[in-house]
């Protein structure tokens, strides 16, 4: 009989396997990114505990190990209750771009990763909507997994595709974020944000751009003049 484990985790993706039981991606405290399963049903604990197993939550779990399966989730804890990320459709798109991110660049060796992610997470939740908060975001990402240029500006424009992109532009776009720590408009962080996930993608294998990145057409929009 294996015993009883807990760890704080932030949920990254959750599908379903076969009739029986869910799949739950998570960035954790102790391990980095780990996967555990979680049994379904119709009881009215696995069905709210199912509730709380999704994207973007931040939760205290506890869990069994399984020799021939994911480890089993066992009960759930919010890690607190989020203020305003649910009812604000901004910071929600912003937090599953995150969860995007992060599950393209975690790994199960970066434990440390966790307190990153939990940090933004929370700003975001706990203070006003800031249109430039996902490219401070991708910044410290880029700093933390060690692939920060030490020129910010020439290193994130050189390694990003043409892609029909105005080279220029995104230099010019670069050299306002370096100077003034924002992008000021709508069409300087539309090309941050897509110089930035070239970068990734350059840098780190397998790294695919989020879909999600063109909910920003409308969201990083909002408050987005200079």
């Amino acid at each position: 009989m294996f015993k009883k484990e807990t760890d704080r985790i932030l949920v990254l993706r959750r599908f379903p396997y076969k009739d029986s039981h869910y799949i739950v991606d998570a960035l954790t405290a102790r391990s980095g990114k780990v996967s555990f399963s979680y049994r379904r049903g119709k009881s009215k604990a696995l069905r709210h505990t199912a509730l709380k197993l999704r994207p973007p939550r931040l939760l205290e779990i506890e869990y069994v190990r399984s020799p021939r399966f994911y480890p089993r989730i066992t009960q759930a804890a919010y890690m607190p209750l989020y203020r305003s990320l649910d009812s604000d459709l901004r910071k929600t798109a912003v937090a599953f771009f995150m969860t995007e991110i992060l599950r393209h660049v975690a790994r199960d060796t970066d434990p440390a990763l966790f307190e990153l992610a939990a940090r933004h997470m929370l700003t975001l939740d706990r203070e006003p909507f800031d249109p430039d908060f996902h490219l401070r975001f991708l910044e410290e990402i880029t700093r933390h997994l060690g692939i920060m240029p030490s020129d910010v500006q020439k290193g994130i424009v050189f390694a990003t595709p043409s892609r029909g992109k105005d080279r220029k532009a995104v230099e010019e776009a670069m050299d306002y974020y370096v100077r003034h720590g924002r992008a000021g408009h709508l069409a300087r962080r539309r090309l941050l944000t897509e110089a930035w996930l070239d970068y990734l993608t350059y840098h780190i294998d397998h790294f695919h751009i989020p879909g999600s990145h063109l909910i920003f057409s409308t969201v990083l929009g909002e408050n987005g003049t200079s």
